[in-house]
């Protein structure tokens, strides 16, 4: 019974804030443009500037393993193989083959990563999860990138190397986690003020985040109720099922158990929905994904951390 209070707590404050968030729409107080650019800023500015102080402030010397990096890698790249292989031949319409891909590939773990980790390990959970976004997240939004520009719609131009390295760079969250690599790589430390400025723009996106998350949600009328399934039990229960039951064998435990879990079992990102929007595709299907994997992920990560710590994994 402690495990699945244990459990419940830690996600219990973000089903509070994203309830928050809901609540703020329904009754008025924001509306739908403003909630789109605090999101838009967000992910411009705030989230990227947290990135950056996790990896700038996380000491890798200190034991943190790399082999939680390696697998959730290995697994991102199998999942895409998967969807690459198989969507176009399961769904019917192109326009929708980039938001199917886009919806099970990408992840929050951004967002929930950081806030689990901490609940559950603290500062080792932190430095963990933050050594394995700053290369999941490039990895992601290059073959995001891949995805939709090869499925784009009207598409003229051929897909090159120069075209995706380009789109690459421009993401703000990849900009970030080199730069903190940089700065740890090189040892390189910044002047007393500049960290101070950055630690404490890094606490905006803690709770903010997950309230304009609920404010985004969208509950309207569903459509596509068999595509939209598939994609949640794929996202929510398939990959981290797999995922997890092989990690469990190859031996990994506690923090990087959790790390690899919080990094599978993410739900949808919301940038997949501006992604996907910007290039032509079903971006009606991915926000009613990301809305149904964001409440659906409430239960599904309790689970999954109630069994792996029933289990002594974690």
């Amino acid at each position: 019974m402690s495990n699945l209070i244990t459990s419940v707590n830690i996600m219990l404050p973000i089903v509070v804030l994203i309830s928050i968030g809901v609540c703020i729409r329904a009754l008025g107080l924001v509306q739908e443009a403003t909630l789109r650019e605090v999101d838009r800023f967000m992910y411009l500015l705030f989230l990227p500037v947290y990135l950056f102080n996790s990896i700038y402030q996380s000491d890798f010397r200190s034991g943190v393993s790399l082999w939680p990096v390696l697998y959730t890698v290995a697994c991102f790249l199998i999942v895409f193989t998967v969807l690459w292989l198989a969507v176009p031949r399961l769904v019917d319409q192109r326009e929708q083959f980039a938001a199917v891909i886009q919806s099970i590939l990408r992840s929050n773990f951004l967002f929930y990563g950081f806030f689990i980790m901490d609940s559950l390990f603290g500062a080792e959970g932190r430095l963990q999860i933050a050594l394995v976004v700053s290369f999941l997240s490039p990895l992601i939004n290059t073959l995001a990138v891949i995805v939709c520009e090869y499925y784009r719609k009207g598409r003229q131009a051929s897909l090159t190397l120069r075209l995706i390295v380009v789109q690459v760079l421009k993401n703000p969250l990849i900009i970030a986690a080199v730069l903190g690599l940089l700065c740890q790589f090189f040892e390189i430390s910044l002047p007393g003020l500049v960290v101070r400025t950055i630690r404490d723009m890094s606490l905006i996106p803690t709770t903010l985040c997950f309230i304009t998350l609920g404010g985004s949600l969208s509950f309207a009328g569903i459509r596509n109720k068999g595509l939209i399934a598939a994609c949640v039990g794929f996202k929510l229960l398939a990959v981290p099922l797999v995922g997890l039951t092989v990690a469990a064998l190859l031996g990994f435990r506690g923090v990087e158990l959790a790390a690899i879990m919080v990094a599978l079992a993410s739900p949808t990102a919301i940038a997949s929905f501006t992604m996907t929007r910007q290039y032509g595709g079903d971006f009606q299907l991915v926000a009613q994904v990301i809305t149904a994997t964001t409440v659906l992920s409430s239960f599904t990560f309790v689970l999954f951390t109630f069994m792996l710590k029933t289990l002594r994994l974690i």
